[in-house]
């Protein structure tokens, strides 16, 4: 389990390394200085919830809200991070609410016996999520399926109250929301 933090902190440098980015994790703002000209680059936001090592209700669904600021923009691309601690990955559904618009589904019952589901979800990775082998689910991936953010979120203000709800569809076997998190392009 030690090596999961460390996959964190490379997906963030390597992202960092090429977008500008002002990130914002538990009412704390850090604007980095970006890699390349902030002029040919779009503006990208980093939106982490502060709610870190959340249990999962074991045989039901939680929900993890994450708040991101009046005039951050009009949504251009997304992509969410999470790390979900849970014996059997293929008992976990994620989706993605957005208020007036509905619930996106991340994946859904992907994977299976493991340490869990550490993933950076992005419309531009190879891989769907879906068709990850048995075991522990880690890595970049698409949505599962033909499901896109940019179908789904692009156009849309950012300055919501973002809820993902992790449901764990079997009992006898507990899991726990480690962390997750939203990247928007603007």
């Amino acid at each position: 389990m030690s090596r999961k933090p460390h996959c964190l902190l490379v997906v963030f440098i390597i992202f960092v390394s090429f977008f500008p980015a002002t990130f914002v994790c538990a009412q704390t703002k850090v604007v980095l200085t970006p890699l390349v000209d902030a002029q040919k680059k779009p503006k990208t936001d980093f939106y982490a919830c502060d709610e870190l090592n959340q249990a999962i209700p074991d045989g039901s669904s939680g929900d993890f809200s994450l708040t991101i600021p009046e005039s951050a923009g009009i949504i251009k691309e997304i992509e969410v991070v999470l790390f979900i601690k849970h014996p059997f990955s293929d008992e976990i559904k994620a989706e993605l609410y957005y208020p007036g618009k509905g619930s996106l589904t991340l994946f859904d019952g992907v994977g299976g016996q493991g340490d869990g589901i550490f993933v950076h979800l992005d419309d531009d990775a190879d891989t769907d999520i879906g068709k990850v082998p048995y075991g522990t689910v880690e890595g970049r991936f698409n949505l599962q399926g033909s499901s896109t953010f940019a179908s789904f979120f692009n156009g849309l203000d950012a300055s919501k109250t973002w809820t993902l709800t992790v449901s764990d569809k079997a009992k006898l076997d507990a899991g726990t929301l480690i962390s997750w998190g939203i990247y928007i392009v603007y």
